[in-house]
């Protein structure tokens, strides 16, 4: 049935559509995971490295990574965590208690020692730097406070002795010893105490100070980015980006570049884009050998992507540059880039033809004025690129960011989805109008049960229900274009229902609903920001939403105008 109105209120979206969804993940005003509707977080999502955003401030932030994996469903042998019983028991059943947020999820750890042995439930996570700081939620399972042991060290023989309470409370403790190996235990270790029953969830170790919890699986995580404008400060929602490698080894000190004679370079100047001193002062005169570069190993007919961000010392004179690609001498060069006043990321996309294997990056200036003064920082080559991802920093080698993997799985799926009508609402934006990019994407792995909201490769705006016939629906997406602040941004919704589908974009109806799309029921996920096998957004999801019936034509152009 084709719904036209189902009552109720709340915001804009409510209003015109007249009912409450049965999902709405927020994303760009609640800056968090949690569903509006049902209040928890039916998201699982995982990064396998930091990753940087830009913050209200407008200021590059870098993500926390929790390096504790499993941190939730935590037993012995698996990911980080084991066992010790010295003199004494000890047995872990995981997802066997309520969690601090009303999941089955958390872990119940019942030890008894004799003597000065112990019994532990240890994992050791490889801290890179200190200090760090570990954290976990615990509290007692006996209705009474009990003492246990907690500890977070590199080595040595320290105790923690912690006393909780048959409350819900997140202990945290400081290891400033240095990088390496580090014990994160719980149990019983010396004192007077013989036996503990508790219950332990949201296990999290990191570098620097303790942040919002960052749920992991098989890996270490880090935790989803939340993005912003860097000139409006206005919030984009949840950054999805594929991997990328930044093949530069020395993305902020210029000096380890390689340098013309009379080029002078003079580090950690001024503040960076993130607020850091870290930021050199590049000096070309008028005259002599004018150059840095880093030397790179570069495929022939490979598309590369080279960004740098760059301010003017004396804005209005000496500020205009252009990088050039090739070695021994420069070729493909870029536009002419104009420096000013504002930290500003510049971007040179090209195709490296030169059969030279090795080549070099030459921020070089070969048009007057031939004075050139400026501040770099955050320089970054990006291979198999057509346009640039958020910044990877790096000190001395290449690094790459791991994808980011969002999806909405099982129960926490099967929980709002309608399988045979239903209508997807998504407000996106990203910095590039890439083709091959998905929305979201509704699959059970296989080839016949699947839809999707994407922009497909030859720019069209598509909502497709998997079918018999495979029948497509599009939308042209010639009218989107980028707003002053550079962002490609739309209101997509797709609505289906057996026999009649549609699709909107930004209030323009399709040209036809499909009439034959056969719904199927055996759904099971929801990717977010990708397919089943890739095809990232490279973007940003500011809200998705879904109503579980079909929302009529009329109320899809209304919802995204």
């Amino acid at each position: 049935t084709s719904v036209t109105s189902a009552g109720g209120a709340g915001d804009a979206l409510y209003r015109a559509a007249g009912g409450r969804p049965t999902l709405d993940q927020r994303f760009a005003k609640d800056k968090a995971l949690v569903d509006k509707i049902s209040g928890n977080n039916l998201i699982t999502f995982s990064r396998a490295s930091s990753g940087t955003y830009v913050g209200s401030d407008g200021l590059i932030k870098t993500s926390p990574v929790n390096l504790v994996y499993p941190s939730e469903s935590i037993d012995d042998g698996v990911g980080l965590w084991t066992t010790t019983a010295n003199s004494g028991t000890i047995s872990v059943t995981p997802n066997s208690t309520e969690s601090p947020y009303g999941t089955t999820t958390a872990t119940r750890v019942v030890a008894t020692r004799s003597g000065t042995g112990y019994s532990i439930l240890q994992a050791r996570p490889n801290i890179p730097s200190t200090p760090s700081v570990g954290s976990i939620w615990i509290k007692s399972n006996t209705g009474s406070n009990q003492t246990i042991y907690f500890r977070l060290d590199k080595g040595g023989a320290e105790h923690y002795n912690l006393t909780v309470t048959p409350e819900w409370q997140r202990y945290q403790m400081v290891e400033d010893e240095a990088a390496g190996h580090a014990y994160f235990s719980v149990g019983l270790r010396g004192g007077s105490d013989t036996s503990c029953d508790i219950s332990i969830w949201g296990a999290q170790v990191q570098e620097g100070a303790l942040t919002d919890y960052i749920p992991t699986q098989g890996t270490a995580s880090g935790a989803p980015r939340f993005d912003h404008d860097p000139v409006t400060g206005e919030s984009l929602g949840l950054l999805i980006e594929e991997e990328r490698t930044n093949l530069l080894e020395y993305s902020e000190q210029f000096d380890q570049w390689s340098k013309g004679s009379a080029t002078v370079v003079t580090s950690n100047t001024i503040a960076a884009p993130d607020g850091a001193l870290t930021a050199d002062k590049v000096y070309f005169p008028s005259s002599g050998t004018r150059y840095i570069a880093e030397s790179v190993t570069l495929t022939q007919d490979k598309t590369y992507t080279f960004s740098v961000y760059a301010k003017a010392v004396t804005p209005g004179t000496n500020n205009v540059f252009l990088p050039r690609i090739g070695s021994p001498s420069p070729k493909s060069p870029s536009s002419d880039f104009v420096a000013t006043s504002e930290w500003q990321r510049f971007v040179f996309t090209f195709t490296h033809t030169d059969a030279t294997a090795s080549t070099a990056i030459f921020p070089l200036n070969i048009n007057a004025p031939y004075i050139i003064d400026l501040y770099l920082w955050g320089a970054q080559l990006e291979a198999n690129a057509s346009f640039p991802t958020s910044y990877i920093p790096t000190s001395g080698s290449a690094v790459t960011r791991s994808s980011d993997l969002a999806s909405i799985e099982g129960t926490n799926f099967s929980s709002w989805y309608n399988p045979t009508a239903g209508s997807f609402y998504v407000q996106e934006s990203s910095r590039n109008n890439a083709l091959d990019k998905y929305y979201i994407f509704i699959s059970n792995g296989a080839n016949n049960d699947r839809l999707w909201l994407s922009k497909d490769s030859v720019n069209r705006h598509v909502f497709r229900v998997f079918d018999s016939t495979n029948t497509l629906q599009v939308v042209s997406a010639s009218d989107i274009l980028p707003t002053s602040s550079g962002l490609f941004s739309s209101k997509f919704v797709g609505s289906y229902l057996s026999g009649d589908s549609n699709s909107v974009l930004n209030g323009i109806l399709s040209g036809a609903s499909v009439n034959n799309a056969l719904i199927r029921s055996g759904s099971n996920s929801a990717y977010l920001g990708r397919s089943g096998g890739g095809d990232y957004l490279n973007g940003h999801i500011s809200r998705l939403a879904y109503y579980p019936y079909r929302l009529s034509d009329t109320i899809l152009q209304e919802i995204t105008s």
